[in-house]
């Protein structure tokens, strides 16, 4: 008898038949000032789960992690480990040059808040029109309390997303 099982451990989906969500990218220069911002995102979907639109009590500029210079992106696919992501051939020029990066991005079905993760490069290549792929896992190594929030939000990113295929199927 043949039995389907789940390959990996996370969910995975590909956004082949989304309207891919821009991804910003920085460099992490030190990656222990992440643990406010990763705090702030956390409360910016708490808030937004609970409806409260009220004005925001700190702008994103005002409680950044150390970066380098952004780089923009578009989500390729999406799971509760890490991320790839399509960096057009104009941006790709450092995109390589660091191991951890500080990652921005709304999730499919979700443009209230963006997600905000710090994510390590683990692979790269070039595609055949010049873009650069990223592959990247999540990193929590520096607030290893953010891992259930991050992969609680991808999950039902990703429930909705497989219903809405089904409907349509």
């Amino acid at each position: 008898g043949v039995e389907r099982c789940q390959r990996r451990r996370d969910y995975r989906i590909a956004t082949t038949t989304l309207a891919l969500p821009d991804v910003t990218l920085w460099p992490l220069l030190d990656p222990r000032s992440v643990v406010l911002a990763e705090r702030l995102c956390q409360l910016r979907f708490e808030r937004r789960s609970r409806g409260d639109c009220g004005p925001e009590p700190l702008e994103d500029d005002h409680v950044m992690p150390d970066v380098g210079p952004a780089l923009q992106g578009s989500l390729v696919n999406i799971g509760g480990g890490g991320v790839g992501v399509r960096i057009p051939s104009a941006e790709s020029a450092g995109a390589c040059r660091h191991r951890l990066h500080w990652l921005q991005f709304d999730l499919p079905g979700d443009e209230e808040a963006s997600l905000c993760v710090t994510a390590k490069l683990m692979h790269w290549h070039l595609e055949s029109s010049g873009d650069t792929y990223l592959g990247m896992m999540f990193d929590f190594s520096f607030n290893p309390s953010h891992r259930r929030f991050v992969v609680q939000e991808i999950t039902r990113a990703v429930a909705i997303q497989q219903r809405a295929q089904l409907r349509a199927a």
